[in-house]
C-alpha cells in the first residue's frame, strides 16, 4: 500500500545532497537510504543503521561535542520519528537476516541531516571480502533486505498511530 519513490533505479552516482532534494519533494514520506559497506581490514561484518544524531548529542564516531554538534539541521525537526524508525527496522534486520548486530547509530550523513522528513541510513552488510560479501551478491538477500524495511516500516506506522490515538494527560 506504500508508494515507493526510488533516487535511482541503475548503478549510477547521485550526489548525496540531491538525494536528500529528493526526499525534500515527498512531504509525508519516510526517507530509507540503503547502502553497503566497507572494512579496511577486511574482517566486519553485520547490520548497521543510522538516524541523525540529536542536536547537542556527539556522532558515534566523535568522543567529545564540538561546534557542529549544536547545529539545527532540518533532519532534527523529526527526531522522535528518525530514531523510532532506526529502531523498528533495524529490529526487524536483525531478526530475520542473521547477520551480526552492528547497533542502531547515530551520525550527521547528509541524507539524513538534510531532509525534512522522518529518514535512516542501513548499511546491509559489508562488500569487502566478508561472508556478508557473498550475501549481498544474491537477488534473494537483496529482497529480504526489502521485506524487512518493509516490516519495520509497518511497525514504525502502527507505533506512531497508537501514539497518536493516546489520550493527552
Amino acid at each position: 500500500g506504500y508508494q515507493v519513490r526510488c533516487t535511482r533505479v541503475s548503478d549510477i552516482l547521485i550526489p548525496l545532497e540531491r538525494r536528500a532534494q529528493f526526499a525534500n519533494r515527498h512531504a509525508s514520506a519516510i526517507f530509507v537510504s540503503v547502502h553497503f559497506n566497507k572494512s579496511n581490514t577486511g574482517g566486519a561484518s553485520g547490520l548497521e543503521t543510522y538516524c541523525l544524531a540529536p542536536r547537542g548529542v556527539p556522532s558515534m564516531d566523535e568522543e567529545n561535542l564540538s561546534y557542529s554538534d549544536y547545529v539545527q539541521h532540518r533532519g532534527h525537526s523529526h527526531d522522535p520519528a528518525n530514531i523510532a524508525l532506526a529502531t523498528t527496522v533495524h529490529a526487524a534486520l536483525i531478526r530475520n537476516l542473521g547477520l551480526t548486530d552492528r547497533g542502531v547509530k547515530r551520525a550527521r550523513f547528509v541524507v539524513v541531516r538534510n531532509i525534512s522528513i522522518p529518514g535512516i541510513l542501513i548499511e546491509g552488510g559489508f562488500m569487502s571480502g566478508t561472508p556478508d560479501q557473498r550475501l549481498i551478491a544474491t537477488p534473494e538477500y537483496r529482497q529480504r533486505i526489502a521485506q524487512c524495511i518493509l516490516d519495520g516500516v509497518n511497525r514504525y506506522k502502527q507505533a506512531i498511530a497508537n501514539q497518536s490515538q493516546k489520550p493527552s494527560a
